[in-house]
């Protein structure tokens, strides 16, 4: 646990039957749990305990009312709800619990050790989401610069109030609009995510306030905000759709919408994140082959795999190179809706996470190290492909 000063409060309200002891005793220091029975006053239980976690299990799905109640009393109380049989794995039950914001372990059976690195982990990410959004806000009066065209990106900014103009410079004394920011919308992340440097200019049209956002900070935001993790992940989808167009206008369109349509899914019938599935591979044994066209997103686990970059069109003999653990293969086919243009072998034994495109939102949802791996990845060929045109896409958000 990265914030060892934090000492964290759990409580668990499980149904007679079920395991709770055992699962209270593989808790140690610095999470404290202890168990209380449905039929207790668990309101007045939680009101005077103010646990940071309720784990919450209902294996016969009799105390749905309760859980209502609870989240009514306790807004703010984050809540697991734990999967000790059939009912929690139901479809009509993960729906009810996706309505009352309610996060699921799905694990039959529950191993306490698992558990108790999933509440930890939970907890941890809770508390740096907290700390995300409790960045310093910044106040930018109307006319004043927030960052200018040239300087180091060391922090974005996400806008609450107000409005900011992006514009690049045309000579030293006139600036060319590019884009607007309006509440809500994150700008400046581009740079920041790219470790480059600012490539337009950003002024408040009107007193404004923002949140600023590190890259330390910015995982944390991204799990507390999984609409803004989408949303930025299909911001630059688009915005390598469009540098490939400028650069080919003869290719064929991208599926841009596919994510969209996915998200709109995800969020109309709520299902639990996922995990994805793996293959090994033994050496020598093919994962990808160029000109086709991926339904799964490759990550590797563990291993190294060889990727040979087939340039379409091109005469010159194809680029290889390497990659680890923690690397996407194929992203950019797999994002866009495209056909792959590299082919990828296993150099070495070698363990992959396998993600299909009807599951891939559902399991991102809770992994946004992947979304921050794949943002960057698609940055960085943004910025390849921009400046081999000449020119930076007009809509790059800095």
């Amino acid at each position: 646990m990265s914030n060892t000063g934090t000492f964290w409060s759990v409580m668990f309200c499980m149904e007679g039957g079920a395991p709770r002891d055992a699962l209270v005793a593989a808790f140690e220091p610095p999470v404290h749990a202890q168990a209380i029975d449905p039929e207790d006053d668990v309101l007045g239980l939680l009101a005077h305990a103010s646990p940071d976690l309720l784990l919450f299990a209902s294996p016969t799905g009799a105390n749905l009312g309760l859980l209502k109640s609870i989240r009514a009393g306790q807004p703010g109380l984050a809540i697991v709800a734990l999967a000790l049989g059939s009912t929690l794995a139901s479809e009509g039950f993960l729906e009810r619990l996706g309505e009352l914001a309610v996060t699921r372990f799905i694990e039959l059976p529950i191993d306490a050790a698992e558990l108790r690195r999933r509440v930890v982990s939970f907890l941890d990410h809770c508390h740096g989401a907290s700390a995300a959004l409790a960045s310093p806000k910044r106040l930018f009066r109307a006319g004043e610069l927030v960052f200018m065209e040239n300087d180091l990106a060391r922090e974005c900014y996400l806008l609450n109030t107000g409005r900011v103009q992006l514009a690049r410079a045309l000579n030293r004394n006139t600036l060319s609009p590019i884009a607007a920011i309006e509440p809500g919308s994150v700008f400046g992340e581009s740079a920041l995510l790219e470790g480059e440097r600012r490539s337009c200019t950003a002024v408040a049209l009107e007193d404004s306030i923002a949140t600023a956002l590190t890259c330390d900070t910015f995982p944390h935001v991204m799990r507390a905000l999984p609409a803004f993790a989408l949303e930025l992940l299909d911001l630059f989808i688009r915005r390598l759709s469009e540098s490939r167009r400028r650069a080919d206008p003869t290719a064929s369109p991208d599926d841009e919408d596919w994510l969209h349509r996915e998200a709109a899914h995800f969020s109309a019938r709520p299902v639990p994140p996922l995990e994805p599935d793996q293959m090994e591979l033994e050496p020598g044994e093919v994962l990808a082959m160029p000109g086709s066209s991926p339904q799964a997103l490759y990550w590797i686990v563990d291993g190294q795999i060889l990727v040979e970059s087939h340039a379409i069109g091109s005469l010159e003999p194809p680029s290889a190179s390497v990659l680890g653990a923690d690397s996407p293969v194929g992203e950019v086919a797999f994002l866009t809706g495209d056909v792959l243009d590299v082919g990828a072998v296993a150099a070495t034994r070698s363990r992959v996470s396998v993600i299909p495109r009807e599951r891939f939102v559902a399991t991102i949802a809770s992994r946004p190290d992947i979304v921050l791996k794949l943002v960057q990845s698609l940055a960085l060929r943004c910025r390849v492909l921009d400046e081999s045109l000449g020119s930076r896409a007009v809509f790059e958000l800095a």
